[in-house]
Parts: C-alpha cells; structure tokens; sequence
C-alpha cells in the first residue's frame, strides 16, 4: 500500500467526511454509529480471489503465429526470475496463472515440468502464497471439440501402433543391453550352442519387451498415439489417464489448485466439456477447473454460438439458451459461473455488458452458483488501454453483481499479440524490460481494495438490482443501460442521488444478503462512464433502522442515521458497501 493511500483512509476514518477522488461517507451533522449489533466481520475466512491470467509464460512473444525469443532490453529467462514473480505478489494477486503448454504428442507432463522455466515460477508462488492455475493445452484441447471424446474404433487402431513400434523399440533396447541375460541363459542352458541361445535370447527380449509394453499400452498410447491417441475408449478411461497427469504434478507442487479448460466455448462444445468435467470431479471433485464462458454481445455473428439457431432468436433469448444448456450440461460438476467482460470501449462502454451482469447474476442466483469474472486490463483495437477508474469499474460493478473471484486479461505484453507489430508496452502492466507501466499500479490499487471489500461482501449473496440515472445529456453514450431492470429492494426505502459536476451520471444499486448473520447489505456503484471524471453523492432512506456500517475504499465505518438517511460520496468508477442495523 502506496503512503499516501494509508494517511488518507486515516483521515478518513477521523474525519467521517472525503470529497477526494475516494469518496466519502456521511457529513456534517452525522454521529459515530452504535457498536452494540453493529456487523463484524474481521474474523472471517471468506475472501475474494484476485489472479493474472497469462502472467507468466515462456521466454518468447508469439507474432502472427510465430515464436520470436529476441526482443531488445529484455534479458533471457525475464519472466522467469523470483523478482517477476514477487511484482505478482506485490500487485496483491492471490492466484497466478503459469502457462502449461505442452507440444501434441509430448504427454511425459511431470518430467516436462521439472525441466520448463515454469518449475521455478511455481515454487517461488508456493514460498510467496500464491497458489496457481495451470493453464494449458491438455485440457483446453479436450474441451474444445464439438465431437465425443470417445472413440474405442480410433483409439484402438492408435494403441495397434504403438503397441507395434514399442515393442521393437523396447526389443532394440534390450538387445543392445543383453550380454548379462546372454550369461544366465548360458549358465542355465549349457547344453544349447550359441545359435539356440540366441534363438533363446530373442524369445526372452521379445517376451519381456511385450510385456512391459501390455503392462503400459494406456499410457503409451496416451502418450506416443499423436492425434489418434487423444481419443478415449471410455469415461473411465479418460478418469485413469487424467490420474496418470495429475497425480505427480499435484504432488510435487500443492499450491496448483486447477487447469484451464477451453475459453470461451460454444454451445457445440458443451457434450465434450462435460467429459472432462465428469472425469476431473471423478479425480478430485475439489479441483479448480476454469471454464470461461462468452459474454452477451449485440454482434450477431456471435448468436449462433450461444445455441442452434441463436442468430434467429435474438440476443437475450439466445444467451439464456446458453445459460440454460450450461446448467443442463455442468450442474453437478462446476459451481460457478463465468464468462469475459469487456467493457471499456474507446467511445463509451458496450452496450449489453451490465444487463449480461443481471441476467447472469439472476442465473446463478436461481442455480445457486458462484460469481467469476475476466476484467480487460488491455486493448484490442476498439478499447482503450485502462486505467485506474476504468479498472475500478469493472472490479465494483461485477462485486455488486455477486462475483468472488477477479481474473486479468492481460499481464504480459506478448500475450495475445497477434498484430502486425510487437505490441504496445504500455498498454499492458509490465513492460519487457521489468518496468512497470501505470495499469501495473492501478491493478495493485484495484485488487488492495478489492481483497478489503472481500473480508465482508464475500459473506454475501446477490438478490436484486436496480439502478438510477440522470438525462442522457453527457460527455459520452448512455446506451450501456439498455435491457436493465430496476427491480424493487427488501429494505431500502428510498434513494436519491445529485451528481457534483455538471453532467449526467448514473448509480447502481444492488441488494445483497447474509444469510449466515441475517444481515442486508446494498452496493451503491457510481456507474457513470469512467472515461469521464465524474463524482456522485447518494441518499440512502432506511425507515426500520437507526444505523448503517459503510465499508468504501480501504476504510470501515458506523454512523448513525439522520432523519432515517445516509449521504455517500461515491468517485469514478468506485463504490461503496452500506449494511443498515
């Protein structure tokens, strides 16, 4: 935490009163709460998860499909270094993505590991507590097809020639190893002349080679079977070799709590995704497995993705289609949900991403799933590179939606470079040569305040939203409210909100519920573009109760109601969590 961020949630929490780019809770004339019933919840071992996605890869930037290891004022093995990994840490990530790629037809997994620069990465997460997500092309390759994963006529036509060509590789290696059996069987035969025993030899190399061969033909063929061997004769047989994978690895490195399966997935694809899913809860029903769905988008290039004649049905109908086919297929398997959200255009925000977050929070909320999210921390050519209230905004706006767990795409400037040039440094939070740009200090704000909200809005469950917004007169486009609900809220009796610039702005709401503790809680969001600078001062009405605890920022606060009122002030892209008593 930078100094100046500490003194000012002291001044904060002394003064009760912020008009600073944080925010600030009550004013004059409001009193310190009681403590007596006042929510508590520093004991708790809930908390949010924040990771990087793709935050450590290879010595290598992937240009137009090919692999180039040269870049100027970047030493060999950068991303490699403890130094690297401890920028991760200090960026307050809780969880690391290490990239797991392992060439087709190279499955001896553990050993490869041992030998990658990964190794090193892994163990240095493990000292500094972090754990992390292989993230690979294992388990993304069997989760992408849009056949089965089971083919017992393909599988065994593959497992034929491996049988064939080991067991003349492993005859071969024998013979080249076999004066000392040459010997016993000499010793044990002295009546046979050299060709019998010769004859004899090769009987026993064949003997021994076939069945060292049969003992392990699942594995060889998993491992040497090229393109035929990635089929599967049945679900307990994809559960067997996934054992054979993971086991080693698990145990060599016990902070790998997951793999990564496809991103981004269609429709198409869910009947194999379940195969593996079915496999993994099989192996360790525990094990953390990212499945990362697309988001709703007004592209109609993309309905067809979300289920058979999506392009037909319009957007929404078609995206609950998606949701739907999601529960059908993987309840039971995975308790969550997730999908990308990026939001951050150059012209304003995307239209559909906040009624994606309602309809997907009313989802999980029917479903009982957890909440994950994929922020955009880059630009792809219509975004602009974020920064801090842009980040800020994504992170409270999916908070107030229910989401736990924060993941950020892109770290590293060679990932996803697939452009005509290296990509720009500075659109991404470390540069080559280790410096870190501004999104690099605009994450590790975002995630400090996040892994604070986390002690107390990680109890929470999402129940309902609604929202409010001045006229459409703004510096940019008010669209992003298209399809929004405003649905009607337990306890809060009224709400009001002024804007201190002259502008349009807009507020989101969300009530939230313990129901551990019984207790209410509701995120007020300053949802008004963070492209513009805005601040927004909400009225929060609570006729049944005499006190409200206000969590914003980095600072926990008990005033009592005035008039059954609280006053909030709420800056860009930021929030605050107000749980009446």
């Amino acid at each position: 935490m930078k100094k100046s961020k500490k003194l000012l949630a002291c001044l904060m929490g002394a003064t009760i009163l912020a008009t600073s780019l944080f925010g600030g809770c009550g004013g004059a004339g409001y009193a310190a709460g009681a403590t007596e019933g006042a929510p508590d919840y520093s004991q708790s071992e809930n908390k949010f998860v924040t990771w990087s996605m793709g935050a450590v890869m290879g010595d290598w930037v992937m240009l137009n499909g090919e692999r180039y290891y040269e870049l100027p004022n970047r030493p060999a093995g950068f991303f490699q270094t403890r130094e690297r990994t401890q920028d991760l840490k200090d960026c307050n990530f809780t969880m690391v993505s290490v990239d797991w790629s392992i060439d087709k037809g190279d499955y001896k997994f553990f050993e490869t590991m041992l030998e990658s620069p990964g190794h090193k990465v892994i163990k240095d997460c493990e000292e500094l507590g972090m754990s992390v997500l292989l993230d690979g092309g294992l388990f993304r390759s069997y989760t992408m097809r849009t056949e089965s994963n089971f083919n017992p006529e393909r599988y065994a036509t593959a497992e034929e020639r491996v049988r064939a060509n080991k067991i003349t590789e492993y005859k071969i290696a024998y013979s080249e190893n076999s004066e000392e059996l040459r010997e016993e069987l000499k010793t044990a035969n002295p009546t046979l002349d050299d060709a019998a025993i010769d004859a004899l030899l090769q009987e026993k190399i064949t003997e021994k080679a076939t069945k060292e061969v049969e003992e392990n033909i699942e594995v060889l063929t998993f491992q040497y079977g090229e393109s035929d061997g990635q089929y599967f004769k049945d679900q307990d047989h994809m559960t067997r070799i996934f054992k054979f994978v993971l086991d080693p690895i698990l145990e060599e490195y016990p902070n790998v709590v997951g793999v990564t399966l496809v991103d981004e997935p269609n429709w198409k694809m869910f009947p194999a995704i379940r195969e593996v899913l079915i496999s993994l809860h099989a192996y360790n029903p525990d094990l953390y497995t990212m499945l990362n769905l697309l988001p709703m988008t007004t592209s109609g290039s993309i309905h067809n993705s979300y289920c058979d004649g999506g392009a037909n049905m319009g957007m929404v109908p078609a995206y609950k289609e998606y949701l739907r086919q999601y529960h059908e297929y993987f309840g039971g398997y995975i308790d969550y949900i997730m999908y990308d959200d990026y939001p951050i255009l150059y012209s304003g925000l995307l239209t559909s991403f906040m009624q994606c977050h309602e309809i997907v929070a009313d989802f999980a909320k029917e479903h009982g799933y957890e909440r994950r999210i994929v922020m955009q921390t880059y630009d792809d050519g219509n975004k602009r590179t974020p920064k801090l209230p842009d980040m800020l905004f994504q992170a409270n706006v999916a908070m107030a939606f229910g989401c736990t767990d924060f993941s950020n795409y892109v770290y590293l400037p060679h990932v996803n470079s697939n452009g005509a040039d290296f990509p720009n440094q500075e659109e991404n939070a470390m540069r080559w040569d280790g410096t870190k740009t501004n999104l690099w200090y605009a994450l590790q704000d975002m995630n400090e305040e996040l892994l604070y909200y986390g002690k107390t809005l990680s109890n929470f469950k999402f129940v309902e939203s609604t929202y409010y917004r001045t006229d459409m007169t703004a510096p940019t486009g008010w669209n992003y409210t298209m399809g929004m609900t405003q649905g009607n809220m337990t306890k809060l009796s009224d709400c009001s909100f002024k804007m201190l610039k002259d502008m349009g702005g807009m507020i989101l709401i969300t009530e939230m519920y313990d129901e551990a503790n019984d207790q209410w809680g509701y995120c007020v969001v300053n949802a008004t573009d963070p492209g513009v600078s805005s601040e927004v001062e909400v009225t929060l009405t609570f006729n049944d109760y005499k006190n409200v605890q206000i969590v914003q920022s980095l600072n926990t606060t008990n005033l009592a109601l005035k008039d059954n009122k609280i006053t909030v002030q709420i800056g860009s892209g930021r929030s605050a969590f107000v749980m009446p008593y």
